[in-house]
């Protein structure tokens, strides 16, 4: 969060450097013409790359600046398993001003909520397995029964590549934390859980008991 875009450039021995703008609107491209290089500040025409469905509209380089990742779910609010083909992310990953209390950073890091629905079965001889649903979560046991850390860690990718959202490494190194509360839920009489992600808050069941986890590894320690 907070990265930017400089241009740097040599004249008669001089290094000077200019800003791309906060928030990368704009990035540095540099080109090779004849053997002498060349960079310039350009529009970082990231905008309608969520609002693409497909991959060649996505990567039509033409109109706008974005990478196609393959997966079964697109971006929005959309669940596991939903049939996507894969979903459009821009080519760089624009920054917002957050600490200006304004904006629409929010809105943005929206696009990568993702719920993960599934449904646990138990037996005549208290034997658990799953109905549907065992992309994100491990068990189906109740005593196993946490967020697998290779679904945690993809969501976690899906928030950076949308933009400054999902923690992060630090200019030092250090992983920024995200807020993880676990509940149990209860809907239109069905006993199942529900396991959702907004790019800031995962849920899960955790023994029927509230928690509040203060960091991905205080989670996955207590898990």
């Amino acid at each position: 969060p907070g990265s930017i875009y400089e241009r740097l450039s040599c004249y008669n021995g001089e290094i000077s450097i200019e800003n791309c703008y906060d928030g990368r609107q704009k990035v540095c491209v540099q080109d090779s013409i004849n053997g002498i290089k060349n960079a310039a500040c350009t529009q970082n025409l990231w905008k309608s790359c969520y609002e693409q469905t497909t991959e060649k509209d996505c990567m039509e380089r033409s109109v706008r600046k974005c990478t196609w990742v393959g997966t079964d779910y697109s971006l929005g609010s959309q669940k596991v398993g939903g049939g996507a083909s894969g979903a459009c992310y821009p080519l760089n990953s624009p920054g917002f001003d957050f600490w200006a209390g304004e904006g629409n950073g929010d809105a943005i890091c929206s696009y990568a909520s993702i719920s993960c629905d599934y449904e646990i079965e138990k037996n005549g001889l208290a034997q658990y397995s799953f109905k549907s649903g065992s992309a994100c979560i491990n068990g189906p046991d109740p005593k196993e029964r946490t967020i697998k850390a290779s679904w945690a860690n993809e969501m976690n990718s899906r928030c950076i590549q949308v933009g400054d959202c999902g923690p992060k490494l630090n200019y030092l190194g250090q992983p920024g934390d995200m807020q993880v509360v676990a509940e149990k839920v209860l809907s239109g009489g069905a006993k199942g859980d529900i396991l959702k992600s907004d790019g800031k808050i995962i849920q899960t069941n955790r023994n029927k008991v509230l928690k509040i986890f203060n960091s991905w590894k205080d989670y996955f320690n207590r898990g």
